[in-house]
């Protein structure tokens, strides 16, 4: 993603370049300083150049103040924390629990029709399942609820013990979609801030990269404070979930968040040295 904003920088249209800069500001690429400097001292449109000045001052002051793109994520995201011993027990015995359902599935109903409808039980338990450990629910508490044939074993959170809930492990962001923004986008020039806003949650929602430049672009006009905030919040989070999800593989995850904190910790680290 990042590669091809540095890659738009250098576009042959006047127009295609600014939208990258708008868009690099909005961002607050820190990566990108060294590639404005050297564009600032060849760029021979005026109009242009007083862009890059601008962005530059934007991300230059981002950085005084200690962010890169890196740090953002990780933060976003929550990369400093990692399961527990609990959270991994739990997570061990549901899996055990699951195991069970499906071979007592297999034992009991083999192929005939009682099978399908035990095929859509053991699909509901594991969506209610999915529920129940989202808000906090223990996995015994689900479980013991949905199938008494299975012996749950008593260790299991219960709903009135700590257990895996929101806001106690990291968070793996929604892939990014290609679903068509132009309706949305064309909403971001509305006279009518409330107008406005709706378009920005809608194009939060469907996180499709395809919008950064045209946020980027009303970033730099808002005239509304905290629309600008917002503009820059949802413009950063498609961004995020783009860079997270190039090239990766889903099966990755744990591993590719333990790489983000890595990430993170090098560049504070560097940035520390600097001070």
């Amino acid at each position: 993603m990042l590669t091809t904003l540095l890659e738009q920088l250098r576009a042959a249209a006047p127009e295609a370049r600014l939208q990258a800069l708008q868009t690099l500001a909005m961002l607050e690429e820190t990566d990108a300083l060294s590639i404005l400097g050297e564009m600032w001292k060849t760029e021979q449109n005026p109009e242009l150049k007083q862009a890059i000045h601008q962005a530059g001052q934007q991300i230059h002051a981002a950085k005084q103040r200690g962010y890169t793109t890196v740090e953002g994520m990780a933060a976003a995201y929550r990369a400093d924390l990692s399961p527990d011993e609990k959270d991994i027990e739990e997570k061990r015995k549901l899996a055990q629990i699951q195991t069970s359902i499906n071979i007592e599935h297999a034992r009991k109903h083999g192929g005939s029709e009682e099978s399908r409808a035990m095929g859509e039980f053991t699909r509901r338990a594991a969506t209610t399942t999915a529920i129940g450990m989202a808000f906090g629910l223990g996995a015994g508490a689900m479980m013991a609820g949905l199938t008494p044939a299975i012996n749950t074993s008593h260790n299991l959170s219960d709903g009135t013990t700590e257990g895996p809930g929101i806001g106690k492990q990291p968070i793996i962001p929604p892939r990014p979609s290609d679903t068509n923004v132009n309706l949305w986008l064309k909403k971001l020039d509305n006279a009518d801030a409330a107008v406005r806003r709706q378009a920005l949650l809608q194009l939060r929602d469907l996180n499709n990269p395809a919008a950064l430049n045209a946020l980027g672009a009303r970033f730099a006009i808002e005239p509304e404070a905290d629309l600008r905030q917002l503009i820059q919040q949802i413009g950063k989070d498609i961004y995020f979930s783009a860079l997270f999800w190039q090239d990766h593989d889903p099966s990755r995850n744990e591993q590719k968040i333990n790489e983000l904190r890595a990430k993170a910790q090098v560049a504070k680290e560097k940035r520390a040295t600097q001070q």
